[in-house]
């Protein structure tokens, strides 16, 4: 079994890596903190033990979602005003660099990732934005409105 500190107020965000060693959430407490557990399966009862290094504080602003790569032991987390790349070997979290685009497009309510290792994002203007590594390559405007949800399927 795995807990959370008091004062997390909930969990907003979880996820399994690809290949189940790993579960990573987000709490709704005032830091936003990002937690990652290594998993143990000790005959059929599944336990988790924190990963040096976590919670990691993440700031001020919630985390709507969070996706791990199909490729390595990354995963990102997004929100308002913000996009997190998580690096489990270093234990930290890396800012999404978005360059010149519309402010509307940094509020960034989900992401997935391709069997490349490319994260895609949609935002609160309608656009789906690709990045490789923590730089965003593209932001394409699909449709008015949020981007609530996004999810590639696979072969």
């Amino acid at each position: 079994m795995m807990r959370l500190p008091k004062g997390t107020r909930g969990v907003s965000a979880v996820g399994w890596s690809k290949d189940g060693n790993f579960i990573s959430c987000t709490d709704l407490s005032d830091d936003h903190n990002v937690y990652l557990y290594s998993i143990s399966n000790l005959n059929g009862n599944f336990t988790g033990s924190l990963v040096k290094g976590f919670p990691k504080k993440s700031g001020g602003n919630k985390i709507f979602m969070l996706s791990w790569s199909l490729m390595n032991d990354i995963f990102c987390t997004v929100g308002p005003k913000h996009i997190a790349f998580w690096d489990t070997t270093l234990a930290a979290g890396k800012k999404g660099i978005f360059g010149k685009t519309d402010p509307m497009a940094m509020n960034i309510a989900c992401v997935t990732y391709d069997e490349k290792g490319m994260a895609y994002t949609g935002s609160q203007n309608g656009a789906v934005m690709r990045w490789q590594g923590t730089s965003m390559l593209s932001s394409n405007p699909i449709h008015k409105g949020v981007v609530h949800c996004i999810k590639l399927l696979h072969k």
